[in-house]
């Protein structure tokens, strides 16, 4: 059983010892709070196959925004039935929902959900990270939010011990058209923040995020060598990505080492 149920689990042990005399096990109340959140799930996919796709999916966001338990339940159920995506970091302090909202019409309009945790619990926010780290008035806000398909969440520990989130995620702008994106974000007190020029490219430019239009081939890092690749370039015909570029950690900045030949299991 989760361990961050625990949490719960003491609430609701101390609402049923003063509505009861009989006292009830750990186990017990675990049980009964994970059938209530897949009692609430399994809603939301009745919503889905009866009244579609934009009702359950807004059912779904109040969910998530409402109850941070959701942060550390997987959700199997609808992750096989409507695709809904969950990348979680290593640390389990910063979860991405992802999900095709079908209003896009000839592109693709991603809803995101972002959780993240804070000294004063989790934190739920009904936006993209990337969108949620750059509005600095999200309540006047005149840009629209086209999400993102979300692939992997990293993370690295930089030498003042600060922990920097990586998210490679795919934007996408027509059906025909999008870019794989690397952004980096950090916790500060209750809000997440981009983290400025982070990379240092061959240029010597710093940039404060990583793009790559090589469609299938994903920006990815290695925590063993603490390095990332890029995948950049593709082949003449067009037919797949042939180089990347290889950035390391060096405790401050990802810094551009050299450019190789790409490889998918990187």
């Amino acid at each position: 059983m989760l361990k961050q149920f625990l949490l719960y689990i003491v609430g609701s042990a101390l609402i049923c010892s003063a509505c009861t005399s009989k006292t009830e096990s750990v186990d017990e109340i675990e049980n009964k709070v994970e059938s209530k959140l897949l009692e609430h799930e399994q809603k939301i996919l009745d919503l889905y196959r009866n009244q579609g796709c934009e009702v359950a999916y807004k059912e779904l966001k109040s969910w998530l925004l409402s109850d941070t338990l959701t942060m550390d339940y997987p959700f199997d159920l609808l992750r096989d039935s409507i695709k809904l995506g969950k990348v979680v970091s290593p640390d389990n302090n910063l979860c991405v929902y992802y999900w095709d909202t079908m209003l896009g019409g000839s592109m693709f309009l991603w809803g995101n959900v972002t959780q993240y945790r804070t000294a004063n619990g989790v934190m739920a926010k009904p936006y993209s990270p990337e969108f949620l780290a750059q509005q600095a008035n999200l309540m006047e806000k005149d840009e629209v939010d086209f999400g993102s398909f979300v692939k992997e969440l990293y993370q690295v520990r930089d030498n003042s011990g600060k922990v920097i989130y990586l998210l490679s995620c795919y934007a996408s702008a027509s059906a025909v058209y999008g870019t794989n994106i690397l952004s980096a974000y950090t916790v500060v007190e209750d809000s997440l923040q981009a983290v400025p020029n982070l990379f240092i490219k061959a240029d010597s430019n710093m940039v404060s995020n990583l793009t790559s239009d090589c469609f299938g081939a994903y920006i990815t890092y290695d925590k063993n060598t603490r390095r990332l690749y890029l995948p950049l370039e593709w082949a003449s015909d067009n037919s797949s990505c042939v180089w990347s570029e290889c950035f390391r950690f060096n405790g401050r900045k990802f810094v551009f080492t050299e450019k190789i030949k790409y490889d998918k299991d990187l």
